[in-house]
């Protein structure tokens, strides 16, 4: 969580005090019974306040690129997920997460090492692949100085730890870019974008790191799920020693299962039409279709097993698990059967659980036939879908009677 570092600059910076003070009035004048705040004056006052220091300091030559600017407008982007979740109408799901990405990509190479950079970038996949991904861009962090940027830790962690988290940035940082040429090639069938996506996938491919992995997996215990409803789909579940590493491993998890889904899409297409592809020198995408379905779901099983823990500590424990509820229905979605549970039961499932993962924002349930669009992204399919509820705040707001445009 890039906020946790944050609160080692509280008072040093004007903008970073205040949006604490609105973390703090949203909480004390919020009843959570009915999702809404009971004493709107006092938040917007603060969350006003809040609003002219962040444009000062970004205006400012001296203040605009300093950890605490930065910090404070990371804060900010806490504060409109909060006011989300309590229905009120005068914040924007975008706004700050544009402005986060804006001052990151301006701070200087030598800035890099930074604490606050780093927890910025490498602990917010959704600012550096969910986004991009779902809105069809290039990520704007693909570039050799942000691949290089470690993630920070709360406490001392082993270098295979550290590894995990890298591999898991420079994985998912590069996903959009195949997810585009994907999507472009299979728009106007043109082979040297598919050509690309493949020979990226394959070097991606080089970062999976098992030894860290097999550390990880190592230091979890296998225990009962206690769910009802859970134990039909996921009889048993992880309990990991620390919420760091439940989230390290299921981020590192969904991103390489988006890629083995890709090589899935990309290997389908070799195999579909074989004298084109190799008419133009396509390089393989490597391993028998089989092999790559096995590795998918011994990642679904993986991300699944860690669900119990994560859903008792949310909103914390679950920030990583909406995209790879989605992830996990690209891939089984093919299936017939997961185990002995019948596709549909498990579709069923994992769009309930997408909502559950959401479950501190104010947002209506997603139907079956939006969840199934959702995942047809991760395919390179197109962008009809919108990562709900992230991104459509019009819906969001359609039953406190209020729009918001996504600035």
């Amino acid at each position: 969580m890039p906020h946790v570092f944050a609160t080692t600059l509280l008072g040093r910076a004007a903008l970073l005090d205040a949006a604490a003070d609105v973390v703090i009035q949203i909480r004390r004048h919020s009843c959570p019974f009915t999702r809404t705040i009971t004493n709107d004056i006092s938040v917007l006052r603060s969350y006003t306040k809040a609003l002219s220091l962040a444009q000062l300091a970004i205006r400012s030559s001296t203040t605009c690129s300093t950890d605490e600017t930065l910090a404070g407008v990371s804060l900010m982007t806490g504060v409109d997920w909060l006011l989300q979740a309590h229905n009120a109408p005068y914040t924007s799901a975008f706004t700050h997460w544009n402005g986060l990405v804006a001052l990151l990509i301006a701070r200087p190479p030598s800035a890099h090492r930074s604490l606050v950079v780093r927890a910025n970038v490498c602990s917010a996949g959704l600012l550096t692949f969910v986004i991009p991904a779902f809105t069809g861009q290039d990520s704007p962090f693909e570039t050799h100085q942000w691949l290089q940027v470690g993630a920070p830790s709360l406490r001392e962690e082993t270098a295979l730890l550290a590894r995990l988290k890298k591999a898991s940035n420079q994985i998912g940082v590069s996903l959009p870019r195949i997810l585009r040429l994907v999507r472009e090639s299979l728009a106007s069938a043109d082979v040297e974008k598919w050509n690309m996506a493949s020979r990226l996938a394959s070097e991606l491919m080089l970062l999976e790191d098992e030894e860290a992995e097999s550390w990880l997996l190592h230091r979890v215990r296998v225990v009962p799920t206690r769910s009802t409803e859970d134990k039909i789909i996921i009889p048993f579940s992880y309990e990991f020693s620390c919420l760091e590493e439940l989230d390290a491993a299921v981020y590192y998890w969904q991103v390489l299962l988006v890629l083995l889904r890709l090589r899935s899409v990309l290997y389908a297409h070799e195999i579909s039409s074989p004298k084109s592809a190799r008419s133009h020198g396509h390089p393989a995408v490597g391993g028998q279709h089989t092999e790559l379905r096995r590795l998918q779901l011994r990642l679904c099983t993986n991300i699944m097993m860690a669900w119990q823990q994560a859903m008792a500590h949310t909103p914390c424990g679950t920030m990583s698990f909406p995209t790879a509820h989605v992830a996990m229905w690209a891939v089984l979605r093919h299936q017939r059967y997961y185990g002995k549970v019948p596709r549909d039961v498990v579709g069923a499932w994992l769009c309930k659980a997408y909502g559950k993962a959401w479950r501190d924002t104010a947002r209506p349930h997603i139907t079956m036939t939006e969840f199934d669009s959702m995942s047809t992204v991760l395919d390179g399919g197109p962008l009809s879908a919108v990562l709900l509820p992230l991104m459509d705040t019009k819906r969001a707001n359609a039953g406190s009677g209020t729009t918001r445009t996504v600035s």
